[in-house]
């Protein structure tokens, strides 16, 4: 797999990203109340280790967070957890 970013540049694997969401997002049924999660598993260069960046992009996003930055941390469980709370669904208890 070259579109993944490990083996290949960071622009390799934006050109996959762009091209695999750009039409979806411009879809009006597959954008309503959606949000999409891009995130990294792992980094190398930054100073905290595995501080990774994550996007979240949709209309599922409230007007006002647009375009916002969130130093918070966060892991994979509170990413499980707004899916659940969103669909209504019990928790992994975590």
């Amino acid at each position: 797999m070259t579109s993944d970013g490990h083996d290949t540049s960071v622009a390799i694997a934006g050109k996959w990203c762009r091209q695999f969401l750009e039409p979806l997002l411009h879809n009006p049924h597959f954008m309503n109340g959606t949000l999409v999660v891009i995130t990294w598993d792992e980094n190398k260069t930054y100073a905290k280790q595995n501080h990774i960046l994550a996007i979240l992009v949709g209309d599922a996003i409230p007007k006002d967070l647009v375009g916002t930055t969130d130093g918070t941390f966060y892991n994979h469980y509170l990413e499980i957890a707004t899916v659940e709370s969103n669909w209504g669904l019990h928790t992994l208890g975590r």
